[in-house]
């Protein structure tokens, strides 16, 4: 089973690198931000819960807090959506939550639900949005 989140996590991170998954349309952000911060709150309260009701190890607590960190600073990249800095911040947590969900352990079953946060990392078409242009005066 873990194979079968690693592997997920590799198709996920392929299709990004790869160019795979395309610019989102208006519609389908919506969902698409809805469902990513399902995800990433859920991830969030897993490391809260986890934190909260044992004692983890060293190793245990730095994998914790770096999930929680990760998906804390997700769903502010989510929040940031349509500014440039938006994509850094979802890239640093999503990156944050896939490392710490990589460590082998009972927490790496989560990284199919990381593989699917990957679909934020790409933004509205650009070309969708107006842009300005010049015009030429009129000729008197």
């Amino acid at each position: 089973m873990i194979l079968v989140a690693y592997a997920c996590l590799l198709v996920g991170l392929g299709a990004l690198v790869l160019g795979g998954v395309g610019p989102l349309r208006r519609r389908s952000e919506l969902v698409v931000r809805f469902l990513g911060s399902i995800g990433a709150a859920a991830m969030a309260s897993v490391a809260l819960l986890l934190l909260s009701t044992n004692s983890p190890t060293t190793l245990g607590f730095a994998m914790l807090l770096m999930l929680l960190a990760g998906s804390m600073v997700y769903l502010c990249g989510l929040a940031l959506w349509r500014r440039r800095v938006g994509f850094a911040v979802r890239l640093v947590g999503l990156s944050l939550t896939a490392t710490a969900l990589a460590i082998p352990s009972s927490l790496t079953l989560l990284l199919p639900l990381a593989a699917l946060l990957t679909l934020t990392l790409r933004g509205p078409d650009d070309r969708a949005l107006p842009v300005a242009q010049a015009t030429k005066p009129n000729d008197v």
